[in-house]
C-alpha cells in the first residue's frame, strides 16, 4: 500500500486553530481494534481537489471529529473508500 507524503509532513493548511501542525495519522491500533482508512479532500473555491489527507480511525464519528480540526479554512469532503461520509464547510469569517 502506498503511503501519502502527508503522513509525516502535513501541508501548510493542515493546522489546528492555534497554529500548531496537526498529525493526520491517529493511532495505528486502538486496543487491538482494526482501524479504517479515510481520505479527506481539501477543495478550492470551485470545488476542485487541492490536496488529499489520509486518516485512520476506529469509526466514522472519530474520523469526522479529526477531519473537523484539519484545514478549517477550506471546504472538505471525508470519504471511506467509495462512501462519502460528510461535506465540511469552511469556517468563513
Amino acid at each position: 500500500m502506498r503511503r501519502s507524503a502527508f503522513r509525516h509532513n502535513p501541508p501548510p493548511l493542515c493546522r489546528l486553530p492555534d497554529g500548531r501542525p496537526r498529525r493526520t495519522v491517529l493511532n495505528k491500533r486502538v486496543l487491538g481494534a482494526r482501524l479504517s482508512e479515510y481520505k479527506l479532500y481539501c477543495l478550492d473555491r470551485n470545488g476542485r481537489i487541492m490536496r488529499r489527507l489520509d486518516l485512520e480511525a476506529g469509526d466514522d464519528d472519530r474520523a469526522l471529529a479529526a477531519a473537523r480540526d484539519l484545514s478549517p479554512e477550506v471546504d472538505r469532503e471525508l470519504w471511506c473508500g467509495t462512501r462519502k461520509i460528510a461535506l465540511l464547510s469552511a469556517a468563513r469569517v
